[in-house]
């Protein structure tokens, strides 16, 4: 609710720490499409952030887009849209993937690395 209320004022609308926390939390609740565009605002004001925080801030961030976009994967019926979805949660990986080895975080890499391989054996199956 604090986060709520925080978004609502309008200094904090487009500051990227909120906002990729309302994203985190929409993608627990399974709010998948609204996840994505929180993780998309707050990408595109990332330049807000302490330096301290970039690069946890943009892990988080790449994270919760792969995330979602994957939970829309998941969710779809339509087998078109189901291998573009696969392609894009494939590509926000890889993305989350380069930015963990630039910050040397095993962590990161490896979270990245085991859901790339899931959506590649996926894509093997709807293609």
């Amino acid at each position: 609710r604090v986060l709520f209320r925080s978004l609502r004022l309008a200094e904090n609308r487009y500051n990227p720490v909120y906002l990729a926390e309302m994203a985190r939390h929409q993608v627990n609740q399974r709010q998948y499409g609204s996840a994505l565009g929180s993780a998309n605002k707050a990408e595109q004001h990332w330049a807000r952030l302490p330096p301290e925080l970039v690069f946890a801030k943009k892990a988080e961030i790449y994270e919760v887009q792969a995330a979602a976009t994957q939970g829309l994967l998941y969710e779809s019926e339509d087998e078109a849209e189901q291998l573009e979805l696969v392609e894009a949660a494939i590509g926000r990986w890889r993305r989350l993937l380069e930015h963990g080895q630039r910050g040397a975080r095993a962590d990161i890499t490896a979270r990245a690395k085991g859901e790339i391989t899931k959506l590649e054996d996926i894509r093997r199956r709807i293609q």
